[in-house]
């Protein structure tokens, strides 16, 4: 039974030792098979929709990105979201 011990033991270091003194191939990144196609960007992606006037106010309801007196978006709550009352100017291409 030692001798079994001392065997399976020896295995292992011998096992360990021919792991580590093996060289490692690393993978070299392969090019894709298809080649990749750019597509032309249109000119909404230049001009984004929305781009607001002006920065969040705190506490005043006007365009969807302020935010109430609890710190909450304000969202489809602001004047600009309802039909009819106020109309106010909250985005560029308004």
């Amino acid at each position: 039974m030692n001798n079994l011990k001392r065997l399976f033991g020896l295995g292992l270091v011998l096992a360990l030792i021919w792991t580590l003194s093996s060289p490692i191939a690393l993978a070299e990144p392969q090019s894709p098979a298809t080649p990749t196609v750019q597509l032309a960007k249109s000119t909404s992606d230049r001009n984004p929709p929305h781009v607001p006037v002006r920065s969040p106010k705190s506490g005043s309801c006007q365009c969807p990105y302020d935010t109430d007196k609890a710190g909450r978006s304000c969202g489809k709550r602001s004047a600009y979201s309802r039909p009819g009352g106020e109309s106010p100017r909250c985005y560029k291409d308004d």
